[in-house]
């Protein structure tokens, strides 16, 4: 955990509380891949932290092997995959 990504975590997190919208934190600072699943990793810690339940992880297949572990037909994947 950076200063960086525990800096955006509360922002994004005060946001949320208050419904009120945010530019991306982006726009704001110069923002690394690391910064940005520190922030993400956080944010759940947060939630379940205040008794939120994770229930689902978000799950790339833009590979053969995860395409056809998740049964995505050659149809389904025109346009969208490739």
């Amino acid at each position: 955990m950076t200063s960086v990504d525990t800096q955006v975590t509360d922002v994004l997190r005060e946001a949320y509380r208050s419904g009120m919208p945010i530019p991306p934190p982006s726009r704001e600072q110069d923002l690394s891949i690391n910064d940005a699943y520190g922030t993400q990793l956080n944010q759940v810690r947060a939630w379940t932290a205040d008794g939120t339940r994770a229930v689902r992880r978000k799950m790339g297949c833009s590979g053969p092997r995860a395409r056809n572990r998740c049964r995505i037909e050659a149809e389904e994947r025109e346009g969208v995959m490739s």
